[in-house]
């Protein structure tokens, strides 16, 4: 039976209440992810994931800002926020050359976000609410590969909902909530790999931890650690694997 038939099986099983209390859980997990999501306290590390966006330098700012002259705020919030003068390529080169250790993909992500549906802080942090939400479906399908148990997967799921510190991170404009769900989608299709050993599934697994590396270069820790335990389920001999 196969993994998609058994969860279906096993929905099917459940009772009334059973599946009323999931569907609360969830309902009210999304709910503490968007509430309020403005007026948090907007930290210093936000206000760099807003100056990234806008593509301006540190330098830039340093320059025309501190320059002893009072200006208002509506002429230091082109600094926070997308403007014509800059574009998305501004927006990678300023990582590149200020903050190296960062990798591109949330803040490009970000930025085509903010283009689309504003410059508010609700907007700004909104796609990392969003973006966590999809690590409902990838923690699921990893307690799939590990136990095949659905059972195990939906109190996964449940407990990834509710736990404070997702939510937490659900509700920074900084790249952790993506980061979470590229840890447990490339766990998953890791695991995937290794049950079906095809030249597909290692290609997925292999965008995956491309997919890691642009997100936060200590996905490179995952990649270990991943590659270690392969060896080991192999014992430690060469194979196709």
């Amino acid at each position: 039976m196969s993994k998609l038939a058994r969860s279906r099986k096993f929905w099917n099983c459940l009772s009334k209440e059973f599946k009323l209390f999931i569907i609360i859980i969830l309902l009210v997990s999304i709910f503490f992810r968007f509430v309020n999501i403005n007026k948090k306290y907007y930290w210093i590390d936000e206000t760099v994931t807003s100056l990234r966006i806008s593509g301006y330098l540190k330098e830039e700012v340093n320059r025309q800002v501190f320059t002893g002259s009072q200006i208002s705020v509506r002429e230091l919030a082109r600094y926070q926020t997308i403007n014509s003068e800059k574009n998305i390529f501004d927006t990678v080169k300023g990582l590149a050359k200020e903050e190296a250790q960062l990798p591109p993909l949330y803040f490009i992500l970000v930025r085509l976000w903010t283009q689309l549906f504003g410059n508010s802080i609700a907007v700004t942090r909104s796609l990392s609410a969003f973006i966590s939400l999809l690590a409902f479906p990838c923690v699921y399908w990893l307690c799939l590969e590990l136990f095949n148990s659905p059972l195990i997967g939906v109190v996964a799921v449940m407990l990834v909902a509710v736990s404070p510190f997702q939510v937490l991170y659900a509700q920074e404009a900084r790249m952790y909530s993506l980061w979470s769900v590229q840890i447990l989608l490339t766990s998953a299709v890791f695991l995937r790999a290794i049950r079906l050993n095809t030249k597909f599934s290692w290609f997925f697994y292999s965008l995956s931890i491309v997919l890691g590396l642009y997100t936060h270069l200590l996905s490179i820790l995952v990649a270990i650690a991943q590659g270690i335990y392969l060896v080991i389920i192999e014992k430690f001999r060469v194979s196709k694997k």
